[in-house]
């Protein structure tokens, strides 16, 4: 959508966004309570991640977030959203309207008309009043739609992107779906991803299978019984699923069945039985012949048992998942939070190679978005993946966070290499190694082997929580195999995800310039100068070492022409 400009700009004081249940749907009393839940946990892990950067009041139909950042109100609209995805098997429940507080529209005025935008929308859609949307300078990358009446506009997420790449051929694409709890205490909900995880972990190790992340998965637990959604959604050939009982003793039973997607038929059931604590303890006397045998279906072949991670209790686990999903989002407290519950692991478990692996990805980020100063982060993330690869010479994300450090932070794509390599040799199915190996690569102007590196891993992971990091280093492969067209696609599915991150604007001034489309690209010459004051081109090859990388002097000229200050 092309941006308006706005003359008499008034200033923005904070948001009201409205989340809206559907309570006209044919299945209501289900429906509505699963959704009343959702909303209730969201809201607590958001009071925990945010503090006091919001307000927020629920009722029974509808749940109202106050805030004075809009980035903030941003991000609230896309998680929102992502509780019910439209293509999910549970029907879309909620409608999202967001209003903007200015000096005009006090905030009890902005809440009415984002209830009535939210109300005029349709489920799983976000509105916004049209003529407040020059306003939201973070919402203009977005693909907002004109509606009807005209003073309204929408916008629906994208569709899972799985269709990015083309299906491996032969080889199976296996998505382990969390198991549902089907009886014991509620407190043992977490034992159905504990589960899924380890028996990835598993598959994982066999190089002739594709195992789609955990964190992908997880995003479409509601979709088990829809197999061709998750065929169109993560790209799977085969669904593992399943449900799990806890008894007297914290007894453990499993009941597990494999279908084919396309086909729809049952290859496979499997039960099996066990104590929730030596799945806790990572012991493989469980999740190890499952694998073995699920392997054997699929491809007529064994499959060895390999060291699995160990944890003291659920509770970990959980904090694990919670860390991995909070270190993605944008804001400074969730990013906190983030290390907080890395370090409260890392004192209960302070010889776990998992845990300093993704210390070592804190680290990097903390870096890239430029929180802390260059050589103090570079010199901590190397401390905590070397340790890692010390306890695990083996540990496939250690070895990926090295490949990112390198490239990313120390500018040496040569060393990143190695580790990429060593990474997939552990663990084939590891999205982030190839997603840097990926970004080395690029890197490296080896376009071609790029783009193949950082498409599978999108394919491994296609709804993981850093997708816009993920489309972003698709785009810079792209960019330097000359798929210019595609790399632009891409980049703007990178910013629809995440309109304020500085280095996706970056590549979409290089590319639109590389299309010979100036004029659009000085237009976000300005957007990058809002986000990132005093950004130069002198300061772009300084940071990328752009005289020794073709690749990235490429970059500079295009930014250099398309009117980004020299220095």
């Amino acid at each position: 959508m092309q941006s308006t400009e706005v003359v008499h700009k008034q200033p923005v004081l904070g948001a009201v966004l409205v989340a809206v249940m559907d309570l006209h749907h044919e299945v209501l009393p289900r429906l509505a309570q699963v959704m009343r839940i959702r909303l209730h946990d969201w809201l607590v892990q958001q009071r925990e991640a945010q503090g006091a950067a919001f307000d927020a009041t629920e009722s029974v139909d509808q749940l109202v977030i106050t805030t004075a950042s809009l980035p903030l109100a941003h991000e609230f609209a896309r998680s929102l959203l992502a509780l019910c995805p439209v293509d999910s098997a549970l029907p879309a429940l909620i409608r999202l309207g967001l209003a903007l507080v200015t000096d005009s529209e006090p905030s009890h005025r902005a809440g009415q008309r984002a209830r009535q935008l939210a109300l005029a929308g349709a489920p799983g859609e976000w509105s916004m009043d049209s003529a407040q949307l020059p306003l939201a300078d973070e919402l203009l990358a977005l693909a907002w739609q004109a509606s009807s009446p005209g003073d309204r506009v929408s916008y629906r997420p994208p569709l899972p992107r799985a269709h990015l790449v083309d299906p491996p051929g032969l080889v199976p694409v296996v998505a382990v779906m969390p198991l549902r709890r089907r009886s014991g205490p509620i407190e043992f909900n977490a034992v159905g991803e504990l589960f899924a995880d380890s028996l990835i972990n598993q598959l994982s190790q066999f190089s002739q299978l594709r195992v789609l992340s955990r964190r992908s998965t997880t995003e479409l637990r509601e979709q088990v019984g829809n197999l061709p959604g998750l065929q169109a959604g993560l790209g799977a050939s085969h669904v593992l699923s399943g449900r799990f009982s806890v008894g007297l003793g914290r007894s453990l039973q499993l009941e597990l069945n494999l279908h084919d997607c396309t086909s729809g038929a049952e290859l496979w059931q499997g039960r099996y039985q066990g104590l929730v604590d030596d799945l806790i303890q990572g012991d493989l006397d469980l999740v190890g012949p499952c694998a073995s045998e699920l392997a054997h279906s699929l491809l007529q072949c064994s499959l060895e048992a390999v060291a699995g991670n160990t944890w003291s209790e659920l509770r970990d686990f959980e904090r694990l998942i919670g860390a991995g999903t909070l270190l993605f989002r944008l804001s400074e407290a969730a990013f906190q939070r983030a290390r907080e519950l890395l370090d409260e692991l890392q004192a209960r478990h302070p010889r776990s190679p998992l845990v300093l692996a993704w210390l070592a990805i804190w680290h990097n980020m903390q870096v890239l978005d430029g929180r802390v100063d260059i050589q103090v982060g570079k010199e901590c993330a190397l401390r905590a993946a070397q340790a890692a690869l010390e306890l695990n010479p083996e540990q496939a994300l250690a070895h990926a966070a090295l490949a990112h450090l390198h490239t990313a932070v120390g500018r040496r794509p040569d060393l990143a290499l190695p580790h990429s390599e060593q990474a997939l040799r552990a663990n084939p199915n590891e999205p982030m190694a190839w997603l840097f190996r990926g970004l080395a690569l690029a890197v490296l102007d080896r376009g071609g082997e790029a783009s193949q590196a950082a498409m599978l891993g999108q394919r491994l992971s296609p709804l993981d929580p850093w997708s816009h990091t993920f489309d972003l280093v698709t785009a810079s492969a792209l960019a330097s195999a000359g798929r210019w067209q595609e790399a632009l696609e891409s980049c703007r599915r990178s910013l629809q995800l995440c309109p304020t991150h500085g280095p996706a604007v970056r590549q979409l001034i290089t590319i639109l310039q590389a299309l010979d489309r100036g004029d659009e690209a000085r237009r976000w010459v300005d957007r990058l100068l809002q986000l990132r004051p005093g950004y130069t081109v002198a300061r772009y090859r300084r940071v990328t070492d752009a005289l020794h990388f073709p690749a990235m002097e490429r970059e500079a000229l295009l930014m250099e022409a398309a009117g980004v200050p020299l220095s």
